[in-house]
């Protein structure tokens, strides 16, 4: 989940809650990565739409790329 870096402090406690790993920040953006079952990436999902979300990838082996753009 590729998301606005405004708020990194509460995007890094929302990564924490749901057992996610922050994989790239920049002054634009961070991505992070959370596994786990589908009720958990979409409870994910949802708390990050609050920062607003640039781009979500959903799937087994996905990548995003780094920085801030989006690939869409």
């Amino acid at each position: 989940i590729k998301i606005d870096a405004d708020e990194p402090d509460k995007i890094g406690a929302v990564t924490d809650m749901y057992g996610g790993k922050t994989v790239d920040t920049t002054s634009e953006a961070i991505t992070v990565e959370i596994t786990g079952s589908r009720q958990k990436i979409e409870g994910a999902v949802d708390t990050f739409e609050q920062f607003g979300i640039r781009e979500i990838v959903r799937t087994g082996t996905a990548a995003l790329g780094r920085g801030g753009d989006s690939t869409a």
